[in-house]
């Protein structure tokens, strides 16, 4: 029996803390946690490169970084990562990361030092652009938000208000017993499982948990 039930690099993507060294692996579909030395020979000099390019641009925000296994907040590695990210090469998920990570700071007081740190002055045109005509999207991306939150408090209300405790606590909510169970209803309800497929309900499940405490979440 596997503790872990999704893969690695929806692991990675789900957390809010990873290091440079994680995320550049994982930009070419390698285990985040591979050691430099045990790289494919035909990415580890190009890999190198990146992490170090990473770094100085974050440096450039003032964010003081000693190793590439720093640990730091996921939003700023992604969204540094975006530019080396290429189709056919990258995990969809990560990619994905990547987008979510630069959509998070969009409308943030700096967000043309961050833009010009991420990817340059033509990722702060492409931002000016959406700053000016996507207003809509901010707002769809608060209710977004929203219903994350309410997702995960109603996790941790069912972890703390099941009879048995087979749903873990409030404090660590058990995601692969309720799974099992809204498998059950499912099933019951004659309705598929599209869009909640078990790797997808997990990675949503910690998402909404983490978004309880995001503060860009609060109203």
């Amino acid at each position: 029996m596997k503790l872990l039930n999704i893969d690695v690099f929806e692991r990675i993507s789900s957390q809010r803390i990873v290091t440079i060294a994680e995320v550049v692996n994982s930009l070419y579909g390698v285990n985040p946690n591979t050691k430099m030395k045990d790289l494919p020979d035909d990415i580890a000099e190009e890999t190198q490169d990146i992490r170090k390019a990473i770094t100085r641009n974050l440096r450039s925000l003032n964010i003081r970084i000693a190793t590439v296994n720093d640990e730091l907040d996921a939003d700023l590695v992604f969204a540094a990562a975006l530019d080396y990210m290429r189709e056919g090469i990258t995990p969809e998920t990560i990619i994905r990361r990547g987008k979510d990570a630069i959509s998070a700071y969009v409308y943030t007081n700096n967000w043309e030092d961050l833009m010009f740190a991420f990817g340059g002055r033509s990722l702060v045109e492409t931002v000016s652009k959406v700053r000016k005509t996507g207003r809509g999207q901010h707002r769809k991306s608060d209710e977004e938000n929203g219903t994350f939150k309410m997702l995960g408090l109603l996790i941790k209300l069912l972890a703390e208000k099941h009879p048995t405790g087979k749903y873990g606590t409030r404090e660590k909510p058990t995601i692969s017993e309720i799974y099992k169970d809204v498998l059950a209803l499912i099933e019951k309800e004659q309705v598929t499982t599209k869009g909640i497929g078990k790797s997808t309900f997990s990675a949503k499940a910690s998402q909404a948990l983490m978004t309880i405490y995001d503060e860009s979440s609060q109203e």
